[in-house]
């Protein structure tokens, strides 16, 4: 009877001694936090935008670029990059209406979904057009004028004004020198010979708006 108790006793000091096993404690993912932003090289355009949309924080399981909220693309994602994606997109504005439209880059991950700032882009595909010109065209000069201001329908590019696109000539074909700006709707050319009166002058554009339609 000693010896069955003794016995008892040892095994039950053996199990108390046996290593419990290890209890997996699920670990929690972080919240995915994504950075997503989108960049246009104009925002006045009649034909092609490049666009660069970019992701920091992670990849996404899916990137959309929208369209006036309609998808426009879906990216092909690089899963090897964890930190910061780049994707560029030519967006071929000839296949839409004249008019106002917005762009928006969407990351969608772990059932969040991540936008961008809107963009808004102005298609324009109208010619600019001459509203008023000083001194009229249909009225004899009295005075000798220093400067001829032509009003537009529209603001134009500094960028089409040059020596090349604009000419002031006489009835002999002969420039007469000028300099000229531009501030708005408004382009100003300020003589810099005085004319002799009478005189006929001829004035030549080949101007563009914002959008890059010429005149």
């Amino acid at each position: 009877m000693k010896w069955l108790l003794s016995l008892l006793g040892f095994i039950f000091i053996l199990s108390s001694c046996q290593k419990l096993p290890d209890v997996q404690v699920p670990q929690i993912e972080p919240p995915i936090e994504l950075d997503v932003s989108l960049e246009a090289d104009r925002l006045i355009t009649n034909t092609l935008v490049a666009l660069e949309l970019r992701v920091r924080g992670g990849v996404p399981d899916r990137l959309e670029l929208l369209l006036d909220n309609a998808p426009l693309n879906t990216f092909a994602l690089n899963p090897t990059s964890n930190q910061k994606t780049d994707y560029k997109f030519i967006w071929d504005s000839r296949t839409s209406s004249e008019g106002l439209h917005h762009l928006k880059a969407v990351a969608y991950a772990a059932e969040q979904v991540f936008s961008s700032q809107e963009l808004s882009i102005t298609i324009d595909r109208t010619a600019p057009q001459v509203l008023a010109l000083s001194p009229e065209p249909s009225k004899p000069l009295i005075d000798i004028p220093e400067v001829i201001e032509i009003l537009f329908s529209e603001p134009l590019t500094e960028a089409s004004m040059t020596n090349e696109t604009i000419f002031l000539t006489n009835m002999a074909g002969l420039i007469i020198p000028t300099v000229f700006s531009c501030e708005g709707e408004k382009l100003t050319l300020q003589l810099l010979e005085p004319l002799t009166l009478p005189s006929n002058l001829k004035l030549e554009l080949a101007v563009k708006d914002l959008a890059g339609n010429e005149l």
